[in-house]
């Protein structure tokens, strides 16, 4: 196989995988589109039970993806998404991420991302 077609081949796996995990990627927060996601209570306790959801669009469907510590550890569609405390410990950073969903008119596409530190 000649050079060029292993990179269109192999080197594309490491391409798709950038976004998977935080360390390689920065979450946006503001992607110029209405509204933002934000995580409720912004400043977390071990305690609290986590919702994510945009603003602005609090009867719209999105797929939300959580992750904790760089690793997805969550994914849900609806028009929130909760993140449970029992999946928490002090120290965790956490981000959720909305995507709108794919439909028969358009593609899906990050919405954008929030991110919380837990106390």
């Amino acid at each position: 196989m000649a050079p060029l077609e292993n990179i269109l081949v192999y080197g594309a796996l490491p391409l798709l995988s950038l976004g998977l995990g935080c360390n390689k990627r920065t979450f946006p927060t503001d992607t110029g589109i209405e509204g933002r996601v934000v995580i409720d209570p912004a400043t977390p306790t071990v305690t609290d039970n986590l919702q994510c959801y945009v603003e602005g669009y609090e009867d719209s469907v999105f797929d939300f993806y959580w992750f904790r510590n760089c690793d997805q550890i969550s994914v849900g569609t609806g028009e929130s998404s909760i993140l449970q405390s029992c999946q928490l410990r002090a120290g965790d950073t956490v981000i959720c991420c909305a995507w709108t969903p794919a439909s028969a008119w358009y593609d899906t596409f990050e919405y954008g991302c929030a991110t919380a530190d837990i106390q």
